[in-house]
């Protein structure tokens, strides 16, 4: 199962209620919502060394790489239709790790895209790179991001929003007053869409969603 993207503690101190390690409940919720959280922007947010993944080049200057924040890339190779892969000098890529884009600087062919950098030389690429954030509650690693508080909130709101609703019996909540939460039960739907998220969580899950390719 992948590390939750909010601790239990700081789930518990949201709510205001004691911190408890078997809360079955709460640990459910925070799964949930972590997952939510991962399907909706497209990533594992973990961190990973030397990750093996296969790139299919889209005609852009650069290989987009499927995770982020990237650090290094340790591997590149040219990878046939039958699977067959041929190593490529590490050396010869630049890699932009904020955007995760690998761009091919040199190589045996002689010409340039428009935008200054070699093509690519296959229909896929073998990549083997480091990624991630580190997650809360875990050990620091130097020159490793933290994951984004506003991540972890955005977790701890909808996990929270969650478990409102199922201690209402199904109810919508909508004004009690439970630590730094404001509810009550009603009616009314809580304003979330489709995906289940508010239009105040989709604004910080938008800066770190990336598209899903075909």
């Amino acid at each position: 199962m992948p590390p939750l993207l909010a601790t239990l503690e700081d789930f518990a101190a949201v709510r205001g209620v004691p911190f408890d390690p078997t809360d079955l409940q709460a640990l459910i919720a925070l799964e949930g919502a972590s997952g939510l959280v991962r399907s909706y922007c497209n990533r594992d947010f973990t961190y990973v060394e030397d990750d093996e993944i296969i790139v299919f080049p889209r005609g852009t200057p650069g290989l987009v790489l499927p995770e982020l924040p990237a650090y290094e890339v340790s591997a590149v190779s040219a990878v046939a239709s039958d699977g067959v892969e041929t190593e490529l000098e590490v050396g010869d890529w630049f890699l932009d790790g904020a955007s995760g884009l690998l761009y091919r600087t040199s190589g045996t062919y002689p010409w340039y895209s428009s935008w200054g950098w070699h093509p690519v030389p296959a229909s896929r690429v073998g990549v083997t790179y480091t990624h991630g954030y580190i997650m809360p509650g875990e050990e620091a690693i130097d020159g490793v991001e933290g994951l984004p508080a506003e991540l972890s909130l955005a977790v701890l709101s909808i996990a929270a929003r969650n478990t409102m609703t199922v201690a209402s019996g199904g109810q919508a909540v909508r004004s009690k007053q439970v630590g730094s939460y404001q509810v009550a039960y009603g009616d009314t739907t809580t304003t979330v869409d489709e995906v289940g998220i508010t239009a105040a969580e989709r604004q910080v899950l938008e800066r770190y969603r990336i598209m899903a390719t075909p």
